[in-house]
């Protein structure tokens, strides 16, 4: 990303969640995720991997986020929602330690289960 940005780079609505105490519908306090901050970001992916595990094929696509400054992000606590999607925040830094914009590393989860084929069926 560049040194300089423009507010238009800034061009996708990402809501940051906190990881806290919630009440279920019962009124008990459990642990769960709100929406902590609603702010413009742009995105930018680095790559990814893919892989089988316990009969599901799993993806990883890593990237990065880049939001105006926010000196509080945990990164253990914290998660950013896109859209229908739902993304870790790995690591963040400020680049060249100014107080104008954050970057946020993260790391999107992918599972798909896959049907097992009956070998049984294809044959004759």
């Amino acid at each position: 990303m560049s040194a300089k940005r423009r507010v238009g780079e800034l061009n996708r609505r990402i809501t940051i969640q906190k990881l806290g105490p919630v009440q279920n519908e019962y009124g008990d306090w459990v642990e769960g995720w709100t929406d902590w901050k609603r702010v413009w970001a742009s995105m930018e992916p680095a790559g990814g991997r893919e892989y089988w595990q316990s009969e599901k094929f799993n993806a990883e696509a890593n990237g990065e986020i880049e939001i105006r400054y926010q000196s509080d992000i945990n990164p253990g606590a914290m998660r950013i929602l896109y859209k229908d999607r739902v993304i870790d925040i790995q690591y963040f830094y400020h680049p060249r330690e100014r107080r104008d914009r954050t970057r946020l590393i993260v790391k999107e989860q992918i599972s798909k289960e896959v049907p097992l084929i009956n070998e049984e069926s294809n044959e004759g």
